[in-house]
Order: C-alpha cells, then sequence, then structure tokens
C-alpha cells in the first residue's frame, strides 16, 4: 500500500501537468522541472488512462477527495479532448507546446497501445461517477449526468447537471431505499463554500474543511438533493516557473484558441497582470469561453476548453511578465521568452477510436445506465458502483 501510495503522489505532485496527463515522448519528466518538457509529444494517453484507473482503486482502499479531485481534472481536460468529436478519432500524445494542435488517428492505420484505451475511454464516461461501502453509504464522487440503479438497496438516482458548463448539480431520488443510507456528497478542492438543500430546504453547508456532507436517511421516491458548486477563474503555475501559468475556471482549463493550422505565422501569446488577479483582467464572454483583454500580448486572447478546441493551434502555459518586463523585453533585439514565433508547420502526431463525441457528456445530453450488481460487506473496501473493472 505504501508503495503504491508512495508512486501516486510522487507521479501527481511531481509529474503532471494541469491537463492531468504525464510524461514527454512516454518518459517521465525530471521532477517538478515541468516547464522544461513543453513539447509535441506530451500526455500520452495511455498514461492517464492508467493514472485514472489507479487513482479509482486507491478511492476504494481510503476515500480520500484528493483522488476524485485529480479524476475530475483529467477527465475533463485531457480525456474528454483526446478526441475529435466530428470524426470519432484519438490521440497518442496531447501537445502542450504553444502554437501546437492535436494530431488524430484514422480508422485504419496508426494503431498505437494509446488507441485501444483511446477507444474504451469513450465508453466509460460514467465510471467513477458513483461509490458504496457494504450496503449502507454511498458516495456522488463525480458530477455527470448519469442514472443509478443499486439493486441490492433497491435505491434509484437521477443526477441531473451540466457540469463544467455551469455548477448546477440535482440529484432525484425514482426509486426509495430499503434501509437508511448515507449518501456522501464531494466537495471539491477547486470551490469554496455552498449550500446544499435537500427537499427545497437548506440542510447543510458544504465547505473545503469538510471533504464529504454526508445525509442519512431512508430515502423516498421524490427526495432530491440540489446545490450550485461556485466557479472562479483563476491561474496554476507550472512546476519549475512560477512565471509559467495556465488559467483554469473551477476544475476546467482554459486554452487560448490560436486558430487553424494552416493559418498566419502567429507569435507566442504572453500575459502581462500589471498586478491583477486572473479575475480582474479575464472576462467571461460565453459557455466556458473568456478573452483576455488588456494582459494579452500581442493582442487579446479567447480562452475556451480544450474540447472545444480539436483541431486549431492553442496554448495551455502563458509566460506573465510585469509592464517593466514587458518593456524591457520588447527593446532587446533579439528577446528570449515573448516574440518567439509560432511556425506553421507544427510536428505531426499519429494518433483512433469510436463514434463518441465528448460534448455530449459536457452539454448532459448523455444518459449512462448504471446497474449496481457488487455484494460486498461492511468491513470490505469501497466498491464502484455498477462498473466492473477493465482489464
Amino acid at each position: 500500500t505504501k508503495m503504491v501510495n508512495f508512486f501516486w503522489d510522487t507521479v501527481i505532485n511531481h509529474h503532471t501537468f494541469v491537463i492531468g496527463g504525464n510524461s514527454d515522448h512516454e518518459y517521465f519528466t525530471l521532477p517538478d522541472k515541468m516547464n522544461q518538457e513543453l513539447t509535441t509529444n506530451t500526455c500520452e494517453t495511455c498514461c492517464t488512462y492508467n493514472m485514472l484507473k489507479l487513482t479509482n482503486t486507491l478511492f476504494t482502499w481510503e476515500p480520500k477527495a484528493e483522488y476524485l479531485d485529480y479524476y475530475e481534472r483529467a477527465h475533463i481536460n485531457h480525456i474528454l479532448a483526446s478526441q475529435n468529436p466530428e470524426t470519432g478519432m484519438v490521440n497518442y500524445f496531447f501537445p502542450l507546446l504553444s502554437g501546437a494542435a492535436r494530431t488524430y488517428s484514422n480508422p485504419e492505420h496508426d494503431f498505437t497501445c494509446c488507441h485501444g484505451t483511446g477507444m474504451e475511454n469513450h465508453t466509460k464516461h460514467q465510471e467513477g461517477v458513483y461509490f458504496h461501502s457494504g450496503n449502507d453509504t454511498l458516495y456522488v464522487a463525480q458530477f455527470v449526468p448519469t442514472e443509478l440503479d443499486w439493486k441490492e438497496t433497491g435505491l434509484k438516482l437521477k443526477q441531473e447537471t451540466e457540469f463544467p458548463s455551469n455548477g448546477k448539480v440535482k440529484l432525484s431520488v425514482t426509486a426509495g431505499s430499503k434501509n437508511e443510507i448515507s449518501v456522501n456528497l464531494r466537495h471539491p478542492g477547486w470551490a469554496g463554500d455552498y449550500d446544499i438543500k435537500l427537499n427545497g430546504k437548506t440542510f447543510a453547508k458544504s465547505t473545503k474543511t469538510n471533504p464529504f456532507t454526508t445525509i442519512e436517511r431512508k430515502w423516498q421516491k421524490g427526495d432530491v438533493i440540489e446545490f450550485d458548486l461556485p466557479m472562479t477563474i483563476y491561474s496554476e503555475s507550472i512546476p519549475g516557473d512560477k512565471d509559467k501559468v495556465a488559467f483554469l475556471y473551477g476544475p476546467t482549463v482554459l486554452a487560448a484558441d490560436l486558430g487553424p493550422v494552416d493559418g498566419k505565422d502567429l507569435l507566442t501569446p504572453v500575459v502581462v497582470p500589471d498586478g491583477k488577479t486572473p479575475a480582474e483582467y479575464i472576462r467571461k464572454t460565453g459557455d466556458l469561453e473568456f478573452i483576455v483583454e488588456t494582459a494579452g500580448r500581442p493582442g487579446q486572447l479567447h480562452l475556451k476548453p480544450l474540447y472545444k478546441i480539436p483541431t486549431n493551434r492553442y496554448a495551455v502555459y502563458f509566460d506573465t511578465f510585469t509592464q517593466t518586463q514587458w518593456e524591457r523585453s520588447n527593446k532587446n533585439s533579439a528577446p528570449t521568452k515573448p516574440g518567439s514565433r509560432i511556425s506553421r508547420a507544427v510536428p505531426s502526431i499519429s494518433c483512433v477510436s469510436v463514434k463518441c463525441n465528448p460534448n455530449a457528456i459536457i452539454n448532459s445530453q448523455a444518459k449512462s445506465a448504471i446497474t449496481a450488481k457488487p455484494t460486498v460487506k461492511d468491513s470490505e473496501p469501497l466498491t464502484q458502483v455498477g462498473s466492473s473493472n477493465s482489464k
């Protein structure tokens, strides 16, 4: 157990990029030196696939919310964005070099290990949403539009949400439970405090200090749990360079859309915050779409989730400068950080899949029926509800 936990902690906290992926050219980077490894061959899909499997297993051993936070981050920002919604093809590598664009497999060639896991990834978006211990404790681990049928207890739940487009979540009991069940609702690490309502009345305040809010009762048809996860925009530095940042809104990484691969040559986008916070210089313009106005260089930057940029070039990490640093750098004849030119000839990467539109998950148009089939005793570890382990 110690060895496995050490491995997870080492990979997640010292070798993982902001989207939840790891590796460069199929190798682990130097610990806490991710800034030196931003290439077109970062984040092999198989690595994230396996880290998600490991994360779910670790949660069944010890129900720590940090496991679920990582799972959410990697699922939304790497896995959902690893498939072209128009063709169903998937990625091998996920480039994080500014100005790169993802390339995809084709139906008949380029079959790598990532194409096998890539196909499987988009058949199990419901995986990891619910866990249970015995027949009296349920964990709502992820916010995904799903239906739960827990046969051993008689409990049926319907989860309705447009997450991560917004934080509203509604859990409706469509069939009551035979006995009292404790429902544990996860509090995401990125969220502030918020109220949880039960049947229209405030039941409790969910706070960061308590990773799960528990509601224990004999559930009846018609019971409803509702809450609204507050989202804010913030930045996260890449390990190895505190001045190179990525932007997030809630759990969602926001990338700058740099236009088509065959478009004009561009300068590497950077940000000059001038002492302001991201919330002060980034403005929301639509459904998970934002604009960096006066702080963007060489001009305005249009930010959106990576799954909304399937074929265009993009930037995930941005060097930041003070106004003085920026003015000084522009006086140099050969600037090293800003002004670097992005070539249109981004190296090509091969990558296969099933026809599954990630946006269907995001827009709550996908309905996954989950059938509960575990039979465990209270003394046994947590079990994932309704998902058999993949081999």
